[in-house]
C-alpha cells in the first residue's frame, strides 16, 4: 500500500476512535467540550499572569489563621482613595526561607505612609508562619496568601491586601533517556532523581507543560503516542503516583501546546492532523487534516488571539519549496490562513511583543536541507515585514514576553532577538556574532523561563541546568545532573 494510503486508513481509525469518543461523553455529563478560548486559557510564555499555579483554593487554605496576638499599636485615619501595597507581591521560597514582607499606603494627593500599623495573617500555618512585623517563617511545600489589614481609628475604612507565596520544587527537568522527571529545589541545590514513580512518565518523554497543579507530558516509547496528565505533589521529594491520566493517540505526536488547564492542543506528524483533546474527558475533541499533508510539528497558542500556529515542515516531493504556518481558530478545527515561510524548517511561529516571528531552522532528520538562522518577522495581520539572519543552527527556542530566546542545538550558546518595538524595528540583540555561551558544557536541548524569578533555565546535552539572569547577563547558578538526557524543563 501506498503512504498516503496507510495516511488514509490512519485518519479513517482516528476517526472512529473520536466517534466512540465523543459518543461515550454525549451520555456522560455536560462538560465544556470545546478545544479553544475561555477564561481560563494559559499562555506560559508570554503571559506574566499565567506561568505559576494559583494558590489553593481548598477551605483549609483560605480560613485566616492569625499566627500572632499582638495587635499593632497606634491607629491610623484612612481614606476610601488610599491603597495599601504589599512588598514583594508575589514571592517564590523553599521550606526553611525566611521573607520580610512589608506594607506601604500609598496616597494620591499626599506623601505615602511607610509600614504602617497593621495586622498580617496568612492562610495555611502548616505551611508557613507571619510574626506582627511581616516576617515570614518557611515550613513545607505548598501555596499560601500573605493577607495584610490596617488598623484603623474607629469610623474610617479598612485598607486590606492580599500577596502569593510560592513554596516551590522550582526547575523540573524532563529526562528522555530514563524516560523520569527530576526536580531541583533552587535553593538547597538538591536533586530529586526520580520525582515520579517510573510508570507515571511515558516511556521516551519528548515534552512537557505545567498549568496550575497539573503537569502534562507526551512520549513516543510505546510503539504509539501517549499524552499522560497528573496532579504535582505538593512535597517534591514524593515519588507518588498522583491521578495520572493515560491517553493513547493512536500515532507519533510531534508537539503540543495547553489551553487552559485542562485542554491540548497535539500534532500528529505521523497522521498528517493535529489533535484537540480534552484530559478531564480522556477523549479526542476534534482534529483537523492538514492541507496537502505535510507532518505538521510546532504548535504555539496565541493567547491574545485565541490562534494556533501549526509549523509545518517542507516535505520532499510536495509542490511547494518551503515550509509553512498554517493559523487555525481556537477550537483547532478550522485553518484561517496560510503561509509559506523563508525556510524548510519552520520550528516556531509565536506573538513576540507587538509583533509575530517565525523561527526557520537548518536540516530536518530526514535530510532535506533548509535555510539555516533566520527569522521571518510579520506585523500584526499576519503580512511579513522583514527576514533576520541570525546564524547558528537554532534548536529550541522559547517567546518570553518581548524576547525570542533561540538555543544552538550544536554550540553551548543561544541567542536573543527583540520584538519590543513593532514589526519594522525588530532586531537581534545576541546573535551568532555575539551569543550568550554557557559557562561549560555542550549544545542547548531545552528553556524555560521562570517569571517568578525572572531567570532563563538552559539545559544542555551533558545533562547541565544554568540559570541565567538577563538584566546583569550572568549565569546565576547551575546544576550537574549527570547521564541523562534534557528534553525540556518546566518549573511551578
Amino acid at each position: 500500500m501506498s503512504t498516503n494510503g496507510w495516511r488514509l486508513l490512519a485518519v479513517a481509525c482516528l476517526s472512529i476512535l473520536m466517534t466512540l469518543a465523543l459518543m461515550g461523553s454525549s451520555c456522560g455529563g455536560d462538560g465544556d467540550q470545546s478545544v479553544g478560548g475561555g477564561s481560563g486559557a494559559v499562555n506560559s510564555d508570554n503571559e506574566d499572569d499565567d506561568v505559576t499555579p494559583n494558590p489553593d483554593d481548598d477551605d483549609d487554605d483560605d480560613t485566616e489563621d492569625d499566627d500572632t496576638d499582638d495587635e499593632p499599636e497606634d491607629p491610623i485615619e484612612t481614606e476610601d482613595d488610599w491603597v495599601l501595597k504589599v512588598d514583594p507581591y508575589v514571592q517564590a521560597a523553599v521550606p526553611g526561607d525566611e521573607l520580610q514582607y512589608r506594607a506601604t499606603i500609598e496616597r494620591p494627593d499626599e506623601p505615602n505612609i511607610d509600614d504602617p500599623p497593621v495586622f498580617w495573617t496568612l492562610s495555611n500555618t502548616d505551611l508557613a508562619e507571619i510574626d506582627e512585623d511581616g516576617l515570614v517563617t518557611v515550613k513545607d511545600y505548598g501555596n499560601v496568601v500573605i493577607r495584610c489589614v490596617t488598623n484603623n481609628v474607629e469610623g474610617t475604612p479598612t485598607l486590606e491586601a492580599e500577596v502569593k507565596l510560592y513554596i516551590q520544587a522550582d526547575i523540573l527537568v524532563l529526562d528522555r533517556k530514563n524516560s523520569r522527571m527530576a526536580t531541583i529545589d533552587y535553593s538547597s541545590d538538591n536533586v530529586v532523581d526520580n520525582y515520579f514513580a517510573p510508570d507515571s512518565i511515558p516511556k521516551k518523554p519528548i515534552e512537557a507543560k505545567v498549568a496550575g497543579d497539573r503537569i502534562f507530558i507526551i512520549g513516543d516509547g510505546n510503539g504509539t503516542g501517549v499524552i499522560v496528565k497528573g496532579d504535582l505533589p505538593e512535597n517534591p521529594s514524593s515519588t507518588k503516583k498522583g491521578n495520572f491520566i493515560n491517553a493513547t493517540l493512536g500515532g507519533i505526536p510531534g508537539s503540543f501546546d495547553l489551553v487552559g488547564s485542562v485542554r491540548a492542543v497535539i500534532s500528529m506528524p505521523t497522521l498528517d492532523v493535529v489533535l484537540g483533546y480534552n484530559m478531564d474527558g480522556a477523549s479526542i475533541e476534534g482534529y483537523i487534516i492538514m492541507p496537502q499533508a505535510s507532518t505538521p510539528h510546532g504548535v504555539d497558542y496565541d493567547f491574545t488571539n485565541n490562534r494556533f500556529f501549526i509549523s509545518l515542515p517542507y516535505v520532499d516531493g510536495e509542490d511547494f519549496g518551503s515550509g509553512r504556518v498554517e493559523i487555525l481558530n481556537g477550537e483547532a478545527n478550522l485553518v484561517l490562513q496560510e503561509m509559506n515561510t523563508s525556510g524548510k524548517n519552520p520550528i516556531l511561529f509565536a506573538r513576540i511583543g507587538g509583533t509575530f516571528m517565525g523561527l526557520n531552522g537548518g536540516d530536518q532528520k530526514d535530510g532535506i536541507g533548509g535555510t539555516e538562522g533566520t527569522i521571518d518577522v510579520y506585523n500584526d495581520v499576519y503580512t511579513k515585514v522583514k527576514t533576520l539572519d541570525l546564524g547558528g543552527n537554532p534548536g529550541p527556542a522559547l517567546a518570553v514576553g518581548d524576547r525570542l530566546i533561540v538555543g544552538d542545538k550544536d554550540e553551548a550558546q543561544f541567542y536573543i532577538i527583540s520584538g519590543e518595538n513593532g514589526a519594522e524595528n525588530a532586531e537581534i540583540l545576541r546573535g551568532a556574532g555575539d551569543p550568550v555561551e554557557l559557562p561549560e558544557g555542550g549544545a542547548v536541548t531545552a528553556l524555560n523561563y521562570d517569571h517568578t524569578r525572572q531567570l532563563l533555565y538552559v539545559g544542555n546535552d551533558d545533562g547541565d541546568v544554568y540559570a541565567y539572569d538577563g538584566k546583569t547577563d550572568d549565569f546565576v547558578a547551575d546544576w550537574a545532573l549527570g547521564d541523562i538526557e534534557i528534553v525540556d524543563i518546566d518549573n511551578w
